[in-house]
């Protein structure tokens, strides 16, 4: 393998620098110099034939010599360049003389040393071969043939119409065409469609250009370039082709791209190759470009890809498949244990569940609804209407698809149904009561929220029995906001009652009075005669405040010893005379309340401040204004109990 220029780098394997190494001396050379002068010096030279062992001989016998051989062929060069240049300039003016033949009839006459005139489709553009030499190959449609031409220059393009003249010759086993004239004619460029080949049909096509599928069977580098060896993809086919790409191929090929066991599709001309008589002949396919070479099939590493993929995937799938029915058996069994512990559940809370559909029809119930409804299985429940069970006059009405509960205190918004329940953020929860088939009254809190049962929209309604707890929230309310000691309001009840009546006497326009109460001597009533003497002077200001209080007014004890009273309307103590009859009354309520036998006199001291309407004073100052009074009347009164009044009408 190898006909251009990794034989011609063999035969020139001589000392670096040499002058016959940098003329180019080398058997390629030699012969194609020999066999490619014009007619006029081939025929004044004798014909050879030189076998490998005489062209190395020649070679040694050069390199003594190449000072010499250097002018002779500087000469004949200079001499065939001339020629070459004038003939070329005559093609292009004018077509070759000579008798024309085809291709076939040229080859015909391999060996005959006869010079012929050829013309065909140019299938390899000049420089791709090689370079700068003419190295083409053309077809007529009879055959195919290489044309070589060292000397000659001529530019020639894929589907150029070319002449040429010259001799052809078997070359290392290949037939060529050394031609000595070239000429591309002025016709359209057609380029020659490659036909589809079989392996074993290509030594029938020598020198065309063909198209062949195969696969590969080996790869690999020699002297020369790169080669791939290629054999048909049928087993009973039994051609084999080598597809060799030169290292001087212009564009360069990178073989080392594919794989043994690729099915490809080369496009080539067709050369054979033999370096000596006795070696069989290697046929070879040589491309002209990069997209010479494709692969058809799948290329071979992708196979090795695709088993491990394949194998992964099995792996993964038997895994999956595995785990899928471990997850499988795992989720059954925790669905069944969901189930159980759900139904546990159920069974042991003490709230009522009841689910019904949307037109309030009862489809579900535990335990603690069939107790609270009065019923003795749960079961029994089921077809009954949710409105049966509300009290009559209390319950709102159903609205359409839905059921609807009314608090009996208060009155609660109609449980929406399934379909609004799903737009709710929250679960509905509403106060109300419902009556079990004994007549029982139950006050109950309900929750409701959408559920799916058997596939179908639903309610679920959670009952819970509030009864206790809405005694404990009297109680709490009670502590909240009674006085335990005297029964009366503390001062947070007072806030919360005082607040809304004086915004109520402002609105009428009506004055009210507030009045602040404290029980004089206390802790010395304590130190004396101890704490229990103490909370009985206090219980007793207390009852005389509780008995001149009308139902309007709110009185308070505010801390240990002070009281405090809202009266609604202040016009009754307007005035010294109201106010002298409210001291009085007062005072005769506080002995009215005290033992006879108490060992100590029980008195308060009492400040009085009328709150004007058309003010905007709030609660706090009316009380700090009627704190003030009650001091001034402490430090300036003459007996315990005298009222000081202060008006903020006369304030202003």
């Amino acid at each position: 393998m190898g006909q251009q220029s990794g034989r011609e780098n063999q035969a020139c394997a001589m000392r670096p620098g040499s002058l016959a190494c940098k003329m180019g001396v080398s058997r390629r050379n030699i012969e194609r110099t020999l066999t490619s002068l014009p007619a006029h010096h081939a025929t004044q030279l004798p014909r050879v034939a030189l076998s490998r062992r005489q062209t190395s001989f020649v070679c040694r016998a050069l390199r003594s010599a190449c000072g010499s051989l250097a002018l002779v062929t500087g000469a004949l060069g200079a001499q065939s360049q001339t020629t070459a240049t004038g003939a070329t300039g005559a093609l292009d003016q004018s077509p070759l003389e000579g008798q024309r033949r085809t291709i076939a009839q040229a080859l015909a006459r391999s060996g005959v040393e006869d010079t012929v005139l050829v013309a065909g489709r140019a299938t390899v553009s000049s420089g791709v071969l090689q370079s700068p030499a003419l190295d083409i190959a053309l077809d007529d449609g009879t055959a195919g043939v290489r044309v070589y031409g060292r000397l000659l220059r001529t530019v020639v393009k894929e589907g150029d119409s070319v002449e040429a003249r010259g001799v052809v010759r078997l070359y290392r086993g290949n037939t060529e065409l050394f031609a000595t004239d070239a000429r591309v004619v002025a016709v359209l460029s057609r380029p020659v469609v490659p036909e589809a080949r079989r392996v074993q049909e290509v030594p029938r096509h020598e020198g065309r250009v063909v198209l062949v599928r195969g696969r590969v069977e080996a790869l690999g580098r020699s002297e020369g370039g790169q080669f791939l060896r290629v054999r048909a993809i049928r087993p009973r086919d039994r051609g084999i082709v080598t597809v060799w790409v030169p290292a001087s191929l212009r564009p360069p090929i990178d073989l080392a791209l594919y794989e043994a066991g690729d099915v490809v599709s080369v496009t080539g001309l067709v050369t054979a190759y033999r370096d000596n008589p006795t070696d069989p002949v290697v046929w070879q396919l040589v491309p002209r470009r990069p997209a010479d070479i494709v692969v058809t099939g799948i290329p071979r590493r992708w196979y090795a890809l695709g088993a491990w993929l394949l194998a992964g995937l099995v792996l993964v799938t038997a895994a999956g498949f595995g785990v899928a029915r471990v997850s499988t058996h795992r989720q059954r069994q925790a669905l069944r244990e969901t189930q159980d512990r759900y139904r546990q559940l159920l069974e042991m809370t003490p709230d009522a569940v009841i689910v019904h559909d949307r037109d309030g029809v009862v489809l579900f119930t535990n335990p603690a609804a069939a107790r609270l409804l009065g019923v003795t299985h749960a079961a029994t429940l089921a077809g009954r209407r949710v409105d049966e069970f509300l009290p009559a006059g209390t319950a709102a009405p159903l609205p359409p698809h839905g059921a609807g509960v009314m608090a009996r205190a208060q009155p609660a918004p109609a449980l929406p149904d399934a379909s609004g329940l799903a737009f709710m953020a929250e679960p509905l929860r509403v106060r109300g009561q419902l009556v079990s088939d004994a007549g029982i009254v139950t006050n109950v809190e309900l929750t409701a929220s959408p559920c799916s049962y058997l596939q179908r929209p639903a309610v679920v309604l959670l009952a819970r029995d509030i009864g206790a707890q809405l005694r404990y929230e009297r109680d709490l309310h009670a502590l909240a906001l009674v006085d335990t000691l005297t029964g009366l309001y503390n001062r947070r009840g007072f806030t919360l009652l005082a607040e809304p009546e004086l915004q109520r006497s402002r609105e009428l326009g009506r004055t009210c009075a507030v009045l602040f109460a404290d029980l004089d001597g206390l802790k010395r009533i304590n130190d004396h005669f101890g704490h229990a003497a103490g909370d009985a002077a206090l219980c007793a200001v207390a009852a005389a405040l509780q008995s001149v209080s009308r139902e309007s007014d709110v009185t308070a004890r505010w801390s240990g010893d002070e009281f405090v009273m809202l009266i609604a309307d202040g016009n009754a103590v307007d005035g010294d005379a109201a106010e002298a009859a409210l001291e009085e009354q007062l005072l005769k309520e506080i002995r009215k309340h005290t033992s006879p036998d108490t060992p100590y006199a029980v008195t308060a001291s009492f400040g009085l401040h009328l709150v004007d309407p058309a003010t905007d004073e709030s609660l706090d100052r009316a009380l700090a204004l009627a704190d003030e009074a009650l001091y001034r009347a402490r430090g300036g009164r003459a007996i315990a109990g005298a009222i000081v009044r202060r008006d903020s009408r006369y304030d202003r």
